[in-house]
C-alpha cells in the first residue's frame, strides 16, 4: 500500500508540472479581433466569479433566455477560438436567464490581473490602456461586443413625430467607459 501511495504521489507531481507548463505557455493576442469582441461582451453583460468564494476561475455572460441563446453560442465559439476549450450554457427558466460559463484559470488571471477586469461586482469599468491604445481597426471589435450586449439602434423622431435620423445608444452607468467609447467614435 505504501508503494502505491508513492506511485500516485509521483503521478500527481508530474501532472502538476505538465499543467504548470501549459499554464505558463497560454497567451492571448491582445490584437485578436475575436478576443477584443469577447472583451467588449464581458464589459457589457459579462462577469468574473470572485475566486475567493469557491476557488473557481469562472468567466460568464448572462442573457435573456428567449432572445440571447444564439448570441451566447456565438460567444462560446469566440472563446473556443481563443482558448481551444468550450464553455457551457445554463438555462434558468424561472428567471428567464441563460448564462454562458467558462472555467480557465490563466484566461481569468489575464482578464483580472493584467487587464484589470474586476472579479465580483463590476464598478468603474474602463477599457485598459493596453487595449485603448490600439488603432481603431482593432478597437471597433471591443465596441461591437459592448454594443451587442448593452446597445440599441433606433430611428429618432422630431417633435412632429417624423423619423429623422438613426440613433445608437448604450445603456450603462460607467461614465469613464462611455467617455472612452465616445472619444473612439469621434476619432
Amino acid at each position: 500500500l505504501v508503494g502505491m501511495c508513492d506511485i500516485n504521489e509521483e503521478r500527481g507531481k508530474k501532472t502538476a508540472k505538465i499543467n504548470e507548463i501549459k499554464f505558463s505557455k497560454f497567451k492571448i493576442d491582445l490584437e485578436d479581433s475575436k478576443f477584443l469582441e469577447m472583451y467588449g461582451a464581458l464589459i457589457g453583460d459579462g462577469w468574473l466569479c470572485n475566486p475567493q468564494k469557491n476557488n473557481k476561475w469562472v468567466v460568464g455572460i448572462c442573457g435573456n433566455l428567449k432572445l440571447d441563446k444564439e448570441y451566447l453560442l456565438y460567444c462560446r465559439n469566440l472563446l473556443t477560438h481563443i482558448t481551444e476549450r468550450k464553455g457551457y450554457l445554463f438555462e434558468k427558466p424561472k428567471n428567464n436567464v441563460i448564462e454562458f460559463r467558462f472555467q480557465h484559470k490563466r484566461f481569468f488571471k489575464i482578464l483580472n490581473e493584467e487587464l484589470n477586469f474586476p472579479a465580483g461586482l463590476k464598478e468603474n469599468l474602463k477599457i485598459p490602456y493596453q487595449l485603448y491604445s490600439l488603432r481603431y481597426d482593432k478597437l471597433k471589435f471591443i465596441i461591437r461586443g459592448i454594443f451587442d450586449t448593452d446597445g440599441s439602434f433606433y430611428i429618432g423622431k422630431n417633435s412632429k413625430g417624423m423619423r429623422t435620423c438613426p440613433c445608437i445608444s448604450l445603456h450603462m452607468k460607467e461614465p469613464v467607459l462611455l467617455k472612452q467609447i465616445a472619444d473612439i467614435l469621434k476619432k
